[in-house]
């Protein structure tokens, strides 16, 4: 990922990644209104890959004055394959796909049951 950065009384930063493009999934994930809310804020999101096993969670601000991108980013490396993805809804509700596909953005709505 690309990184910019606004400065408090000063210019923007921008940092541009020069690494070699890896593997990488991506969620964007939007509640249902009534039970969560529509940008799914707390949600969790679980990738297991074997063994492993990478978690985050839709955090609007992690800083001072700051806000956070809502998509959820897991740069998976030479990782060429995601066992399943565990979505844990605002609501307690939970979703399980498996075998989502790597190298894009995966769109999910929160399911009505």
């Amino acid at each position: 990922l690309d990184i910019i950065t606004n400065n408090f009384n000063d210019v923007p930063y921008y940092f541009k990644n020069n690494f070699p493009r890896k593997n990488y999934i991506a969620f964007r994930l939007t509640g249902d209104g009534v039970k969560s809310n529509r940008d799914a804020i707390g949600a969790v999101v679980t990738l297991h890959i074997g063994d492993e096993v990478m978690v985050r969670q839709v955090d609007p601000a992690s800083g001072y004055l700051a806000q956070s991108s809502k998509t959820l980013h897991f740069g998976l490396g030479d990782r060429a394959k995601i066992d399943r993805a565990e979505i844990r809804w605002p609501s307690g509700r939970r979703e399980t796909i498996e075998g989502p596909e790597i190298n894009r953005l995966h769109e999910r709505i929160e399911p009505k049951s």
